[in-house]
């Protein structure tokens, strides 16, 4: 059995780093709309930030979108390239 990571958010001061999960996927898109680089954000989110897992169901690609004081202010990927080969990650594009 594999056990993944729970957490839905990090926050330091007025920053707050939310996961992007398959059961708000639709509201995080939500989200981004509306902007004038709304295009190329979402489709940075439909072909980045979706999770993916392995051949074990580990999570290997993380999504998360940041916000200021509640605003949206962009967003990240991360994502593990091995859990088992000293655990290498890899920080993607930011948007």
């Amino acid at each position: 059995m594999t056990t993944q990571l729970q957490f839905s958010a990090l926050r330091c001061g007025a920053i707050t780093l939310h996961r992007i999960t398959e059961a708000n996927f639709y509201q995080v898109v939500a989200s981004f709309s509306g902007f004038p680089a709304s295009d190329y954000m979402l489709s940075e989110l439909r072909e980045s930030c979706q999770p993916e897992y392995d051949e074990q169901g580990r999570q290997v690609r993380f999504g998360f979108y940041a916000t200021i004081n509640g605003v949206l202010a962009g967003g990240s990927i991360l994502g593990v390239s091995s859990w088992t080969e000293s655990l290498r990650m890899n920080i993607g594009t930011q948007y």
